[in-house]
């Protein structure tokens, strides 16, 4: 077997077991969830811990955080890492300095949630969680993703009525995040998840704020430009200079332009159209 073919052999291997290996590897990059809360809700006072179902039947867990004389209902999609619990000190400083009520919530397969996480899955609980927050709040919320998160509540705000969308470090779609992490040639034709904030993001009405770090490693600042300028207004971004992916958001700065979004939405009372 001459030395040539015995390469062209070697890369069809490979390439064979990308293939096998895809759908494990992708749920393992996309997916990192723990299960127990490291934080005592005691800490984010007053709080309710809160039990509800997604439209499939999986039990989910959240936690409300009422504000006093709230300004409205912020729901807060978190990223791929940890669980709600993670979330606590920072949806504390917003709960203040916002006056929003605030609800967090863990998809299943994270924290106290039923189930494991799927694209569709996560996009199913971001809805139930829609719901309780409106149940318990009593208003439309303001939409807040993070990262993974932007996906499913970009998703929503593109079929629902919301007072305003906040996108935190938002990706484009699984594949250019695929090219991303794993820059091997055709590589982003290997992801079956679509991920795709690029294509929903052009349906959007609200009023739309989006934050991307100067210096993200983890999902890259062009992906959160070409999302944004795929929006239609009225938007805002925010270049958060010389961050990272998982610098503080409570820190001035920022806290002052999510005051200014919350204020202004309170101002002209807007919400989206649903989507026909």
């Amino acid at each position: 077997m001459s030395e040539v073919l015995k390469f062209l052999l070697f890369l069809l291997a490979v390439a064979v077991l990308l293939w096998l290996a895809a759908p494990w590897l992708e749920r393992r990059l996309v997916f990192h969830p723990t299960r127990t809360w490291d934080l005592d809700p005691a800490l984010a006072q007053p709080a309710e811990p809160v039990t509800f179902r997604s439209s499939d039947g999986v039990s989910l867990s959240g936690l409300w955080m009422p504000a006093t004389a709230p300004l409205g209902v912020l729901l807060y999609a978190h990223g791929n890492a940890g669980n709600l619990s993670h979330r606590i000190p920072t949806a504390h400083v917003w709960r203040d300095r916002l006056r929003l009520s605030i609800l967090l919530f863990d998809y299943r397969g994270y924290g106290r949630s039923e189930g494991s996480p799927s694209e569709e899955g996560i996009f199913l609980d971001t809805v139930a969680a829609f719901e309780e927050a409106k149940r318990l709040g009593g208003d439309n919320p303001i939409l807040l993703g993070r990262s993974l998160g932007t996906v499913p509540v970009t998703r929503l705000a593109a079929r629902e009525e919301v007072r305003g969308l906040i996108l935190d470090s938002p990706m484009t779609n699984a594949r250019d995040m695929a090219r991303h992490v794993l820059p091997l040639p055709g590589i982003g034709y290997l992801a079956s998840f679509r991920l795709d904030n690029l294509e929903e993001i052009a349906a959007v009405r609200c009023p739309l704020l989006i934050l991307h770090g100067e210096y993200d490693r983890v999902v890259p600042l062009q992906q959160g430009r070409r999302v944004f300028d795929a929006a239609a207004t009225p938007k805002r971004f925010l270049l958060l200079e010389g961050d990272g992916h998982n610098d503080d958001r409570t820190r001035a700065g920022v806290i002052e332009v999510f005051a200014e979004f919350v204020s202004k939405l309170n101002n002209d009372s807007a919400v989206t159209e649903p989507r026909e």
